[in-house]
């Protein structure tokens, strides 16, 4: 019969049975035939007579056994991959000799088998590295060194597309590994990893938190800080830490304020954010006097130019309704761009003082 082309592998996967498994090449023999199962990218060869036997083996006229069949001793576990291999031998099935008969079939089995091993050949060289076909035998030397040569090396090519080898160490173009950090890479988890560069325990469980909150708790911090590191500005931090910011001026559109600003500004301790859109004198700080006795200092607060431009406190300017203001010994004071100033109030003084 005709050999079909291309018939010299096969496979089949494991259904948790022995068999039946067909062979998708004719045998002329047993032995011709190669069995291996790959399980996790792992092959195994399996042994005939031992892992695996031929059923109804009856081989034809020419000695062939168009459609064989196998059955395996054990189970092949399901999803399994079983592999066929043809390998016949590169010897001749008879002698031929001048002035004998033959019969047409040892011909033919002859043809057979060895359009079987040229199958076989070119299973196996579709596998190997290959120029391209455009490029002549000889342009280039593809030839490997000798063992004593290449032991211990890394194939590559040169600039002119010769195979060579290199050193381990000297590589082109890239940065040798030691042997410390090879068994790093080899780990196959991070906590592995992390433990062999001598990282503890708790470490690892901070880079591992999911979250901010998860590493902040892991890291030993109160949910109280927690809570003040995550303000989203500065009048929720400064809130949450118990600084009474009772109001805050976005903006001081007018050149001059006389009053300043709101009685209501200096309910409590605070931080006034002022931000004047030209330079600004501001007056007349006395009507918002608190109103506290028995206690020298009763009241402090920071004014903030939060701006470019200036603020001027105008001391002892007169004022809609009364004409103290701050003691600066009796000059204005000038908040610079981007700069504050605290001031306290003195109950016996019945004045804005300068601390800072």
């Amino acid at each position: 019969m005709t050999v079909p082309a291309n018939t010299a592998w096969g496979s089949a996967v494991g259904t948790g049975i022995t068999g039946l498994y067909s062979i998708p090449f004719p045998l002329y023999s047993q032995t011709h035939l190669t069995v291996e199962t790959v399980s996790n990218n792992v092959p195994t060869t399996l042994n005939l007579g031992t892992d695996y036997t031929f059923t109804s083996w009856l081989p034809d006229n020419k000695g062939q056994v168009a459609n064989p069949q196998i059955t395996f001793t054990n189970p092949v576990a399901g999803g399994v991959e079983i592999v066929f291999l043809l390998f016949p031998p590169g010897t001749q099935l008879t002698a031929i000799t001048n002035q004998f008969e033959f019969f047409p079939s040892l011909h033919e089995a002859e043809f057979d088998l060895l359009a079987q091993f040229t199958l076989m050949l070119l299973q196996w060289s579709g596998k190997s590295i290959k120029a391209p076909d455009w490029e002549y035998a000889g342009q280039t030397n593809q030839t490997m060194p000798p063992v004593a040569v290449r032991s211990l090396q890394l194939a590559g090519w040169d600039a002119t597309g010769n195979l060579i080898t290199y050193s381990l160490t000297t590589v082109p173009n890239t940065t040798p590994v030691s042997t410390f950090w090879t068994a790093i890479l080899d780990l196959t988890t991070q906590a592995l990893s992390l433990t062999a560069l001598g990282f503890s325990t708790f470490f690892q469980t901070l880079i591992s938190s999911a979250s901010q909150a998860a590493f902040l708790t892991a890291s030993g911090f109160s949910t109280f800080f927690q809570t003040i590191i995550n303000s989203a500005d500065q009048i929720t931090l400064l809130s949450r830490l118990g600084v009474q910011c009772q109001s805050v001026q976005q903006s001081l559109p007018s050149a001059t304020y006389d009053p300043l600003v709101p009685t209501n500004w200096f309910n409590g301790d605070g931080l006034l954010i002022l931000t004047p859109a030209q330079n600004c004198d501001l007056k007349g700080l006395a009507v918002t006097q608190p109103s506290y006795s028995g206690v020298a200092i009763i009241q402090n607060a920071i004014f903030y130019n939060d701006s470019a431009f200036t603020l001027t406190l105008k001391n002892n300017d007169p004022a809609t309704a009364g004409t103290g203001f701050i003691g600066n010994g009796g000059a204005d004071y000038v908040i610079a761009a981007g700069h504050s100033v605290a001031v306290v109030y003195s109950n016996y003084a019945t004045a804005w003082i300068i601390v800072a």
